[in-house]
């Protein structure tokens, strides 16, 4: 015998994302017709604001003195649809070695390399003393004029709260996939320097 909802059991325990979800249609004349949807389905369905788009820890840099990537982040195309803010932090830190500095900075491309990239930041660069370093940007981004801006020159500018530098205006296409890359570069190639985490969070 058919039960009310009410009369049914409560699922006991935590969700799997392979769980299914049941509901009726309404398909008129007093019919219904039965469909169901996976708990992912409807994870997917449910955007929180703010967001986080992704969470990294780099690999380590070392045995070089050229720009390179730690970790990157996709944005995947069509990720930001509407004006929004793009929250990017990250932490670099030095693993070992004193010989030199450590500079520090975030770029973003379509490709997941440092072939073409544009600068978004560069951040207060390790000393020998200097063990870690923090920065954000905060990017604001406007699809409907296809445009990026952030503050993104002064060598040691650590975030966006200064009333110097200027706004760079960046072309940003929306169904185009981009990287954010957390970049180190060593002055001596004895070091070893790592980003500890680099985050990007989308608010709508």
């Amino acid at each position: 015998m058919p039960k009310k909802i009410s009369q049914l059991t409560a699922l006991a325990g935590s969700l799997a994302n392979t769980d299914l979800l049941e509901i009726a249609e309404d398909a008129g004349g007093g019919n219904f017709d039965s469909r169901k949807i996976t708990v992912a389905q409807l994870k997917s369905a449910i955007v929180s604001n703010p967001r986080t788009i992704d969470l990294v820890t780099g690999t380590n840099v070392t045995g070089t003195t050229a720009l390179t990537s730690s970790a990157s982040i996709l944005i995947p195309a069509n990720t930001i649809t509407v004006a929004s803010v793009l929250e990017i932090q990250s932490r670099a830190i030095r693993v070992s070695g004193t010989a030199s500095t450590i500079a520090f900075s975030i770029y973003i491309n379509t490709a997941n390399n440092l072939t073409g990239a544009t600068l978004l930041g560069s951040f207060i660069s390790l000393t020998a003393t200097n063990f870690f370093s923090q920065g954000l940007r905060s990017l604001f981004i406007n699809p409907s004029t296809n445009q990026l801006t952030v503050i993104n020159n002064g060598a040691t500018v650590a975030d966006d709260y200064v009333n110097t530098g200027a706004n760079t205006v960046l072309t940003y296409d929306e169904t185009t996939a981009y990287y954010i890359h957390f970049v180190l570069q060593l002055s001596n190639s004895g070091d070893t320097g790592l980003i500890q985490f680099g985050k990007a969070t989308l608010y709508e």
